[in-house]
């Protein structure tokens, strides 16, 4: 594999939350499908942090300065996929 190009792959397709358009509406939930919805998403955040945590312990693991920062780019994924 070749980690510089893939360490590049990882900066350049960031994207972040201000690439989302913010302006359409929410369409109608019930009460129940919107207790589902937030437990989805509950649920996701929880396994998003746990991703987070064992790729900061790889990033600090590994002695390869090009893997760590792809780690590391992996670490800001998932805090913001959280």
């Amino acid at each position: 594999m070749d980690l510089i190009r893939m360490r590049q792959k990882c900066i350049r397709d960031q994207w972040s939350v201000d690439d989302l358009d913010w302006s359409l509406s929410p369409r109608s939930l019930s009460r129940a499908e919107e207790t589902l919805i937030v437990q989805y998403f509950t649920d996701m955040a929880g396994i998003e942090r746990l991703a987070k945590s064992l790729f900061v312990e790889q990033a600090h693991r590994t002695q390869d300065p090009v893997l760590r920062d792809i780690l590391e780019s992996f670490v800001r994924d998932e805090e913001r996929h959280a």
